[in-house]
């Protein structure tokens, strides 16, 4: 990250003994990956390091939206509206980033937000948005989270973002890409085709951090 963005940044971490470096591609923007990327190069050689560098590809994140206020407290027993619209959020009604909620979403599911510390349960469906029981509250912030655990997802696992940030990353000395939020095996290979066919032979790692993955393991 910035912090540790400078060629005497990168040494010190080599010097200290990491010996590979994540790149998380859901924050920055590329002429700060690219100057990284020089930074690093020039720390290694340098050093004569054989540091790594991991690419996160970032997946189909989905978070809840703004709100009205920078913390906002709900309580286990209320219930609380999920919304697909843009809106500014209450203890009462809160946004989602992910536009399929409501068509992807059934009764007695689960959502978790702000990795897991938020758990709510579907009650009912409307047209642009859920109804759910909070069954654990907690601090909403704007922007946290949202795992859907269960939930047949119809977006792809592989988003048009990842794939410019293959693009961006396929000329760049990667050594590893991982795919956040993988739910089957066919998201591993899609990205290892992709790779393929740009003339790439680079590691996948795959995250596992849904349940359909378990599943499908």
């Amino acid at each position: 990250g910035p912090k540790t963005s400078s060629v005497e940044s990168v040494k010190q971490l080599i010097i200290s003994g990491v010996n590979a470096v994540r790149l998380n591609m859901s924050h920055g923007k590329y002429d700060f990956y690219s100057s990284l990327f020089e930074n690093i190069h020039t720390a290694r050689t340098e050093l004569n390091s054989s540091l790594a560098i991991l690419a996160d590809l970032q997946g189909p994140k989905i978070r809840i939206g703004e709100l009205c206020e920078p913390q906002i407290e709900i309580f286990a027993g209320n219930d609380i509206q999920i919304t697909t619209e843009d809106i500014t959020g209450n203890d009462k009604i809160i946004s989602t980033s992910y536009k399929n909620l409501q068509r992807d979403a059934e009764v007695g599911d689960l959502i978790l937000i702000n990795d897991g510390l938020i758990r709510l349960r579907i009650k009912s469906k409307k047209e642009n948005s859920i109804a759910c029981e909070i069954e654990n509250g907690g601090i909403l912030s704007p922007r946290k989270g949202m795992n859907l655990p269960g939930m047949k997802l119809s977006t792809p696992s592989l988003t048009d973002k990842d794939f410019e940030d293959l693009n961006f990353l396929k000329d760049k000395p990667v050594d590893y890409i991982a795919l956040s939020f993988v739910r089957k095996s066919e998201d591993i290979i899609q990205l290892k085709e992709w790779l393929i066919k740009n003339g790439k032979s680079t590691p996948v790692i795959a995250k596992i951090e849904k349940k359909e993955a378990i599943d499908a393991f």
